[in-house]
């Protein structure tokens, strides 16, 4: 069920097309869904201060309206550890086009997965789940379902993933939780039931998966043209 809040982010989404990343991230946070700490400013202050509260290292992402793929335009940097480099990246990201001021969020350690879907003309809506990141591109390891999905649905999913190893702890390392991951999934479907009208797409790419969370780290909802 779409609340209010919910409803004004989708409309003040059709004058651009899309909704930036700091709205769907509380779009997605008001419809239950796990996102980093974050916030989102202009000013080289503010973000310091959010960023010794929560702790270094931090993520800074750029905030712009006409910048939809935040990489390509070297939009995004990880790992930033002082008050310098912080405030060197804020500098560096007011010179892209549309500047609205950046994302401060804390980093995430995890499995990255994508889960996005759209709505196809013959099918209606579709949901993607895949091995996530600036990779997804690359490895190409996604599988498709329709909406709405059952746990029993996504489970099934999520073992024909080439990388479903990865998700139980490949090499030693710590399982993420597939509860969670489930969840998340089927809680998704069927929020996409209820956008299907409005939306085109979503992707939360990537959606950081460890043994207790998984978080949305990055979301873009894209908006039905017309």
């Amino acid at each position: 069920m779409l609340t209010k809040e919910m409803l004004t982010i989708l409309s003040n989404g059709k004058d651009t097309g899309w909704i930036i990343e700091p709205e769907a991230k509380r779009f997605f946070a008001l419809a239950g869904f796990d996102v980093p700490r974050f916030v989102w400013t202009s000013r080289t202050e503010e973000a310091i201060g959010f960023a010794r509260k929560i702790g270094y290292p931090v993520v800074v992402k750029v905030v712009s309206p006409q910048v939809v793929h935040k990489s390509e335009s070297g939009g995004v940097v990880t790992g930033i550890s002082t008050n310098e480099s912080l405030t060197a990246s804020l500098d560096r990201m007011r010179r892209i086009n549309g500047f609205a001021g950046a994302i401060v969020e804390e980093t995430l350690e995890g499995v990255e997965l994508i889960v996005g879907a759209k709505v196809d003309e013959q099918f209606g809506p579709i949901v993607l789940i895949g091995i996530g990141g600036t990779a997804t591109e690359i490895y190409r390891d996604v599988v498709i379902g329709m909406a709405p999905l059952s746990e029993s649905d996504v489970e099934r999913m999520l073992r024909h993933l080439k990388g479903f190893s990865l998700l139980n702890g490949f090499r030693g390392k710590e399982p993420i939780n597939m509860k969670t991951l489930t969840t998340l999934v089927t809680r998704f479907s069927d929020l996409v039931m209820d956008v299907e009208d409005a939306m085109e797409s979503i992707d939360m790419n990537p959606v950081i998966c460890s043994g207790d969370r998984c978080v949305v780290a990055d979301a873009r909802i894209m908006m039905k043209r017309g």
